[in-house]
């Protein structure tokens, strides 16, 4: 699979969304990416900031990761759910999955980008958790963190994030791949 295709799947249905999402992973293990980082954030802002302000924010988001700077230097896709209401207010899951041989301290790399979200994208209306910083809670592998594509259990763990990890089960995913070798100028 081609990293620079970016597909919106939130249209076909959960089950075809996790395949996909799964498929743009196993694209970047067969051009070659042996280690991924992998970090799952939750983002929340207020219930009262409007669907067109979230939406907004989303797009910001997208456009700074396809931009690879700063935060995003090293990323090579990210993956959200929708939008649910929670206690937090309005919360959109999310993997970002880099190069692991690029970017390995995957819970420092999972508070920057948070508050870069929180400061840059919500402006200062959010607030973030870093799902990364309790990864192996009670000695338990999550398929966060540097994986290798080559293990099978650590692609299993991936993928369970990918079904049961990112919020309500039920809710599609949407993939934005990052084109690779391409100047943002080309996008």
């Amino acid at each position: 699979m081609d990293v620079g295709v970016c597909h919106q799947t939130g249209k076909t249905g959960t089950s075809s969304s996790v395949q996909s999402a799964g498929e743009f992973i196993q694209g970047l293990a067969q051009q070659g990416y042996q280690r991924l980082t992998i970090i799952r954030l939750a983002l929340a802002v207020p219930t009262t900031v409007s669907p067109d302000q979230l939406h907004q924010q989303v797009t910001a988001l997208r456009m700074a990761v396809r931009a690879r700077r700063g935060v995003f230097e090293h990323v090579l896709g990210l993956i959200w759910t929708s939008s649910s209401v929670g206690q937090d207010g309005k919360v959109i899951h999310s993997l970002l999955i880099y190069d692991g041989a690029q970017v390995e301290d995957d819970i420092q790399r999972g508070h920057e980008v948070g508050r870069y979200c929180v400061n840059s994208v919500m402006d200062g209306q959010g607030r973030y958790r870093n799902f990364n910083q309790h990864r192996q809670l009670h000695g338990v592998v999550s398929g966060l963190g540097c994986i290798r594509t080559d293990v099978v259990s650590e692609m299993g763990w991936l993928g369970f994030q990918l079904c049961y990890g990112m919020g309500l089960v039920g809710r599609p995913l949407t993939i934005v791949g990052v084109p690779h070798g391409e100047s943002p100028a080309r996008w």
